[in-house]
């Protein structure tokens, strides 16, 4: 689309300079010369032409390479020049230039450069005044013409002696404002003085060869982003960050059904299809990606889908800065990130629970409880403790069988998670070995509370097979005095479950009347 849209604007230009050079020329009937005259109004009108089919065939063909060596062989016939060609600027700096010959056209084979070692990827130094000059001139767009008899005595002077270049022509190739190469015109047999309507219309030719490298580098990227497209689902956006509008071609994430393209979307419309949940994180993640200046923004957001269901997708994006630093669009690429989310999720759970009964596991029942003795301490708040173990648990294994005993375990947590409160925090600790975390209660309501857990344990037997087996369970319970830490306060109620087991079991003691169930 932009080598059209550039081809349409080429195309006003051209014929605005062919009606510029006819009235040059007055209207004149009769056989028109053959290229090649040296008269400059035959040959700007033959320019004229060769940049119309230029145009056509620019903005239809799909050789970009073959369209630029015909245009330079076009070029090379009218102009009746030795040589025509392309450098590529590979890296430039404030010390040297590196540069490669990259397209040449030659009217005959002594004037051939291209493929000599001397231009393949070359590098020279811009420590005169004069060629860094004429580096500074291309880099701000400007053409140069010289007769190389009238050069001062320099680097360039030199250069053009040891090429037999009596004149030459170099126009800069600007790609995106950027000096991206030279187009130039190389006589090693005139001393020519080009014309500002010639070097008029070549400029033409230049922004012909900058649009088909613009052209080239987006058909490289929309190929590049196909094949990411192939291996993950995403779609590109971007983001104007004064007007707030944001455009995607993620059309997966699209609400709308009839959705087939490219969406336009307020920042309103868009944070309206995120799962409430995640706006506000977003908004604070993407203040403080623009408070510290940073260039790369990353962060994952559930979004609707056109079935209205939520999906995890990750924004990855970077900013573009004006000329005073501040930020005024992003852009990047919306990756769906629900299978990841799901593998990290079942990997946390996998990390974080007990495989067999689901419930959280030593590691973290261990953070739990730090994080409960801060906050209570924080609060000024009590909290207590249980601690369980099944009665004769390895007779029941000996009895059963393992399997069984699995069966007991898996009964036992269902039932303690029944009895106990959302807010509260149930872990497996060991083999038959539990933990349960009761916040804001006293020894006592925690006492009430194991009681509780004892009636309904013994109360309801645990099915296996075609059988039953009766369950008892001990409980030892201890109280948070505000000071202790959680090895001590495991201690304490550890001392009370082992009461509970010497006292046949089947019941809760607490550590501060353990001596009275002990008597």
């Amino acid at each position: 689309m932009v080598l059209q849209i550039t081809g349409k604007l080429l195309y006003k230009l051209i014929f605005m300079l062919f009606f510029a050079t006819m009235r040059t020329m007055g209207i004149k009937t009769g056989k028109v010369n053959p290229v090649g005259q040296t008269d400059k109004n035959i040959r700007e009108a033959s320019l004229l032409a060769s940049l119309a089919r230029s145009a056509e065939k620019f903005t239809t063909d799909k050789g970009w390479r073959e369209g630029i060596n015909a245009l330079l062989a076009d070029l090379g016939k009218i102009t009746g020049v030795s040589r025509v060609w392309i450098f590529q600027v590979l890296e430039i700096s404030s010390e040297e230039i590196t540069q490669d010959y990259t397209f040449e056209w030659a009217s005959a084979p002594q004037y051939v450069q291209l493929g000599l070692p001397v231009f393949k990827r070359f590098t020279n130094k811009l420590g005169s005044s004069e060629y860094r000059k004429l580096v500074e001139s291309r880099m701000r767009g400007e053409w140069q013409k010289v007769v190389t008899s009238k050069l001062p005595d320099s680097f360039l002077k030199e250069s053009q002696t040891d090429q037999n270049i009596k004149s030459m022509l170099t126009i800069p190739i600007l790609v995106e404002k950027e000096f991206w190469g030279v187009l130039g015109f190389d006589d090693c047999e005139r001393e020519y003085d080009w014309s500002e309507t010639e070097i008029s219309l070549l400029r033409i030719a230049s922004f012909f060869i900058a649009s088909t490298v613009l052209q080239t580098r987006l058909s490289a990227k929309e190929k590049q982003f196909e094949i990411l497209r192939r291996i993950v689902s995403s779609g590109a956006w971007e983001f104007d960050v004064q007007s707030g509008h944001l455009w995607t071609s993620a059309e997966k994430f699209s609400p709308y059904k009839d959705s087939r393209g490219n969406m336009h979307l307020s920042l309103y419309d868009f944070l309206k299809l995120v799962y409430q949940e995640d706006r506000r994180e977003l908004i604070k993640s993407s203040s403080e990606f623009f408070s510290r200046g940073e260039e790369i923004f990353s962060h994952d957001i559930r979004i609707q889908d056109k079935q209205r269901h939520y999906y995890w997708v990750q924004i990855i994006g970077a900013v573009g800065r004006n000329s005073k630093g501040r930020p005024v669009k992003m852009s990047g690429i919306i990756v769906d990130s629900d299978k990841r989310k799901k593998t990290e999720a079942d990997l946390k759970k996998a990390a974080e629970t007990d495989s067999l009964t689901g419930v959280q596991n030593r590691r973290v029942f261990r953070h739990k409880l730090l994080d409960q003795i801060e906050r209570s301490r924080n609060r000024k708040r009590t909290f207590s403790l249980l601690l369980f173990d099944i009665d004769h648990f390895k007779e029941i294994n000996d009895t059963w069988g393992h399997e069984a005993g699995d069966d007991v375990l898996t009964h036992f947590t269902d039932l303690c998670l029944e009895n106990k409160r959302e807010e509260d925090s149930f872990a497996r600790i060991g083999g038959d070995e539990f933990a349960l975390i009761l916040q804001d209660t006293t020894e006592e309501i925690g006492g009430i509370a194991g009681e509780r857990i004892c009636r309904s344990v013994a109360s309801t037997p645990a099915p296996i097979r075609t059988d039953t087996i009766p369950v008892y369970v001990s409980i030892g319970c201890a109280e948070f005095n505000g000071t202790e830490t959680a090895d001590d306060l495991l201690s304490r109620a550890d001392k009370a479950l082992y009461a509970a087991k010497r006292a046949d079991g089947n019941q809760t003691v607490c550590y501060s009347v353990m001596p009275l169930r002990q008597s």
